[in-house]
């Protein structure tokens, strides 16, 4: 509990008194409280924030995993990088660079992909096969990618998603 506003408030208003000091600290109670409610709002913005980062670098290590990106994967990477942008409320990076900025490893993208729930580890999955399927899913993409799920302790209902792109002919085609 912050003390810093009721304690000026009451330092203040004991200048009018006993009542003037009771006001001050009530004041001052309100300035404090909205000064918590600042910094909830700017702690859960900045955990969205890192969250997206988390997701993006996620995102650009798979379009990576193959030892390189093009331009199909950068495309899949800002439009991801928008849509994660626009549903946690936050203004677009602009400056992500895709792989230029993704240097987890295996064991480091299983870390961030266990921090979620199996509802949302479902779209994660997703959207990293997506990144990597911009230009065919190659052997190396998907094992990479199995590493990823094993190492996090993905629940096998989730690699329903891998069936839809496995499909040949039409993966690039989804991946958009």
């Amino acid at each position: 509990m912050a003390w810093k506003g009721k304690a000026i408030g009451a330092g203040i208003g004991s200048l009018l008194g006993p009542l003037g000091a009771a006001a001050g600290a009530y004041v001052g109670h309100l300035f404090d409280e909205n000064s918590d409610a600042d910094r909830a709002l700017i702690e859960e913005a900045l955990v969205r924030q890192q969250t997206v980062c988390a997701l993006l670098s996620l995102h650009a290590s798979a379009a990576g995993a193959n030892g390189g990106t093009n331009s199909a994967k950068q495309r899949r990477l800002k439009t991801l990088e928008q849509q994660l942008c626009q549903d946690a409320q936050l203004e677009a990076f602009g400056g992500f660079q895709g792989t230029a900025q993704a240097n987890l490893t295996v064991e480091e993208c299983a870390g961030v992909v266990q921090c979620f729930p199996p509802e949302a580890q479902f779209f994660i999955l997703r959207d990293m096969i997506s990144v990597c399927s911009a230009d065919g899913l190659d052997d190396t993409e998907s094992q990479w990618i199995q590493t990823v799920a094993h190492l996090a302790g993905v629940p096998s209902n989730v690699w329903s998603v891998w069936h839809f792109f496995k499909r040949p002919n039409e993966t690039s085609e989804r991946s958009q």
